[in-house]
């Protein structure tokens, strides 16, 4: 019987034609279902949390997230707007809301000092992460600190403490800026520097100039400049 007979067959077998693509598409679900790796049903539940401070142009801002990134970008007006993402997983939809649930944060002021905190609450162990994404002053004085994740600072130019269990620490400085530098971990920078003095500085650097302290205990801290 040739395929013009098929098509006149009555019955089932006259939709032959339906047999080859649904033929691929169960090939095609097999490879991807049991050969291409991924990170399996995992649900992913989020809540944002916005605060906007006013801010000095040479305040402080000290972050403490016990795991999850940190992100930071200075800009020219005198106010703080401070974002955390908090992210629940799980395996089911309960499961995931339970655990944003265990995920706390708080954000207060006190004089020129803006601190904010991350923690879980005792309970189940979870996979859940809050991140902390800022934008601060050009002149503020940076104190951060996360359990694992990286930390990610961009055009500030105030003083900068930043420590981070497992995770690289990115700064990107204008070109010109000077600094002292004390590193613990891999180095990887842009800038010269002046490996002659303790803690090592930019080639020319003054006494006053602002003092980075980055400890990337198994990661990398990198330094790059920005071009005008």
């Amino acid at each position: 019987m040739n395929l013009a007979d098929l098509d006149l067959a009555p019955g089932y077998r006259r939709f032959w034609w339906v047999l080859p693509p649904a033929g691929m598409a169960i090939v095609l679900f097999t490879v991807l279902r049991f050969f291409v790796p991924g990170d399996g049903d995992t649900l992913v539940v989020t809540e944002r949390i916005n605060q906007t401070f006013p801010m000095r142009t040479t305040g402080t801002v000290r972050v403490e997230n016990f795991t999850g990134d940190i992100s930071i970008m200075g800009q020219r007006d005198t106010t703080v707007l401070a974002t955390i993402v908090r992210e629940g997983r799980g395996d089911t939809e309960r499961e995931a809301y339970d655990d944003l649930t265990r995920l706390e944060s708080r954000m207060e002021r006190q004089g020129d000092t803006i601190t904010i905190r991350t923690w879980r609450e005792p309970g189940p162990a979870g996979l859940g992460r809050p991140t902390v994404q800022l934008t601060v002053p050009y002149g503020t004085r940076l104190e951060l600190v996360t359990g694992q994740g990286n930390i990610v600072v961009n055009w500030v130019r105030g003083p900068i403490a930043a420590t981070t269990s497992s995770g690289d620490i990115t700064l990107t400085l204008a070109a010109g800026q000077h600094f002292l530098l004390d590193v613990s971990g891999k180095l990887n920078s842009e800038f010269e520097l002046d490996s002659t003095m303790a803690p090592v500085r930019t080639v020319g650097a003054p006494a006053d100039a602002p003092h980075l302290d980055l400890n990337a205990m198994r990661g990398t801290a990198r330094l790059h400049k920005r071009t005008p």
